[in-house]
């Protein structure tokens, strides 16, 4: 189960790399992730995942 304050090394297509996504909010079912890696270069990529996409 997702909880608050997760955190998921997630590869991402666009950039070809990996990221660290923290857990900052869970509605519904469905958790509301920071990526964390672009988030330090000032840019919020932020993203929704349905439970069990991790």
């Amino acid at each position: 189960m997702i909880s608050l304050a997760d955190a998921f090394l997630l590869y991402t297509h666009s950039s070809g790399k990996y990221h660290l996504f923290i857990v900052f909010a869970v509605i519904n079912l469905k958790a509301l992730m920071v990526n964390i890696t672009t988030y330090k270069d000032g840019c919020d990529s932020s993203c929704i995942v349905n439970k069990g996409d991790h």
